[in-house]
């Protein structure tokens, strides 16, 4: 599972469940509670005096969470996931998801469906084993470097751009 929430609204701007996950997670997850609940996580954090929250632990599932730009993102993983590959993978949507997605989270958060279009991007994101994913392609710029990872993404966030441009001028 992967959540994309509004750090300061509580809203989820995205969110996708895997189907590896179907049967651990109850049909009636709600993705404004998921939201409310980090959200509510993060105030009660701060109240500590605690910056961020990395990780959440419970008995065979764990959120791997990162904020930036007021924007937190987390992976539901498994026992059997290795977090420290997966952190890279994070990153990179989050940095992906901020980089397509700026003007969009200032000004028009509210409108979730906006950010479902983030969908297939992530599905070519996951594509990419984490243990391929070298450690400065997470501050790499998309499109900087002939021969990043992140060239197996480049096609469709430019597809992506082209369709948002048509968007504004229509």
């Amino acid at each position: 599972m992967v959540s994309i929430i509004h750090s300061d609204s509580g809203i989820t701007l995205f969110s996708r469940v895997f189907e590896d996950f179907c049967e651990n997670i109850d049909n009636g997850l709600n993705s404004e509670l998921i939201g409310a609940f980090f959200t509510a996580l993060r105030s009660f954090s701060q109240q500590f005096g605690q910056n961020e929250i990395k990780q959440i632990e419970m008995s065979t599932i764990k959120f791997l969470i990162h904020e930036r730009d007021k924007v937190m993102i987390f992976f539901l993983l498994d026992d059997n996931d290795q977090i420290e590959e997966y952190k890279k993978t994070l990153l990179i949507c989050l940095n992906t998801f901020l980089d397509l997605f700026s003007k969009e989270i200032r000004e028009y958060y509210y409108e979730t469906h906006i950010f479902q279009r983030f969908n297939p991007i992530l599905q070519e994101i996951l594509k990419i084993p984490p243990e391929e994913i070298e450690p400065s392609c997470l501050n790499c710029l998309m499109g900087q470097r002939k021969n990043c990872l992140f060239n197996q993404v480049q096609k469709k966030i430019k597809e992506f751009k082209k369709e948002k441009e048509k968007i504004k001028i229509i």
